[in-house]
């Protein structure tokens, strides 16, 4: 005959049982969660890459639709055309450096 404090082996085997099914539902569980993550990791990366690729594709496009409207009217030339003038309408910095030195040293040589 066993007293309150004691407990059978019946009941020990129990709880022993319940617990490993506890543990293993919850590892289960967190195996589910490791894949379900990855999946997800996996699904982010596969739609970035689609984006870049996406977004690659319609640069090209655009590229080649300029050009093409390029051809076609000829804009590239007048667009050489205007910064030719400019480029040759401009003064360089060491030409203002050395109109600025002569003036100075015209100035300082002429009596006020």
């Amino acid at each position: 005959m066993k007293t309150l404090g004691e407990s059978d082996d019946e009941d020990d085997s129990a709880l022993a049982w319940i617990n490993k099914s506890r543990k293993l539902q919850h590892e289960k569980e967190m195996a589910e969660k490791r894949v379900r993550t990855s999946q997800q990791i996996k699904i982010i990366h596969a739609d970035k890459f689609l984006s870049r690729i996406v977004i690659h594709s319609l640069l090209n496009f655009q590229a080649k639709l300029l050009d093409a409207m390029d051809e076609e009217f000829g804009i590239s030339d007048l667009m050489d055309e205007a910064f030719a003038d400019t480029k040759k309408s401009k003064v360089s910095s060491e030409d203002m450096a050395s109109h600025t030195t002569q003036l100075i040293l015209s100035e300082c040589a002429s009596p006020t």
